[in-house]
């Protein structure tokens, strides 16, 4: 989920969202084990799938498809809460619109 409800914790915060059209950071859950961090490095490829908030009205909403790309860990991104950072190279350009929606906030 790219933008967080105002009433999730800080260390669950993650830092998810298009850099470029071309590349999405991509932020582990919190506290991640070493045996799943060697598991996502070995990766070939992954599925994105990204919700820009997780509920409206009470409503879950879905997940939308973002396309397929490689993970890259960012070397000494390991965060505060036991999150490490990747970088997402999508085999495809973002569109347009879904870019706008699910692009970090700047600043």
């Amino acid at each position: 989920t790219v933008h967080k409800a105002s009433d999730i914790k800080d260390d669950l915060r993650y830092a998810d969202g298009f850099l470029d059209p071309q590349t999405f950071l991509w932020e582990t859950k919190a506290n991640l084990k070493q045996k799943e961090l060697d598991s996502l490095c070995a990766a070939s490829h992954i599925e994105l799938f990204v919700r820009k908030v997780e509920a409206e009205d009470g409503l879950a909403l879905p997940f939308t498809y973002i396309g397929s790309g490689k993970m890259h860990l960012i070397p000494n991104s390991r965060q505060d809460n036991g999150s490490w950072q990747f970088r997402v190279e999508m085999k495809q350009r973002a569109p347009q619109d879904l870019y706008f929606d699910f692009q970090l906030p700047k600043g």
